[in-house]
Order: C-alpha cells, then structure tokens, then sequence
C-alpha cells in the first residue's frame, strides 16, 4: 500500500475535513443575509457561535499543518487530487450520461 496503514491515511486525511465544516459554516452565514434564505426561527447567540466554530475549524487545521507538516501536506495533496474525478464526475452527470 503507498499510504501506509488504514490509520496512517485517516490521520492524514480526516483533519481536512475541518476545512469544509468551516467553509460551510461561511457559506450558511452568507446564505442566511439573504432575504429569501433566512430561516423562520432565531438561533441564540448568532452570528457569534458560528463564527466561534469556523474559527475553531481552522484553528485544528493550522495546528495539525504545523504539528505535523509533511503528513499534513500530504494528506492535502490527497484531497485535492479527488479534484480531477470530482470534475470529471460532474461533467458526466450535467450531460446526463
């Protein structure tokens, strides 16, 4: 196996996953600016809860990039090489075939 164990691959993976969560959370505060987008209820302490949570989320991607910048890199690397399927896949599935 080129990774490495199982494990050895989720510890490098799994930590980005941090960076969608946060980006996530963004694009929901974005969404909820817009008129048509808010919900019918109120969130206590909104927006301050998240924007505390995208701070955390990257906050545990600055620390595992430098507690450990060479697995950090590479399991970025494997994220970012799903790029290509990811487009691929979608342009498949726009032409409907």
């Amino acid at each position: 196996m080129t990774t490495g164990t199982y494990r050895a691959l989720f510890t490098r993976v799994v930590y980005t996953e941090w960076i969608f969560f946060g980006l996530m959370a963004i694009g929901l505060m974005i969404l909820r600016r817009k008129p048509e987008m808010r919900g019918s209820f109120r969130i206590r302490g909104y927006p301050l809860i998240p924007v505390l949570f995208v701070v955390s989320s990257f906050a545990i991607v600055i620390n595992q990039i430098l507690s450990d910048p060479r697995e950090s890199l590479f399991g970025l690397l494997l994220v970012i090489a799903g790029l290509p399927v990811y487009y691929v896949w979608t342009g498949r599935t726009r032409k409907g075939g």
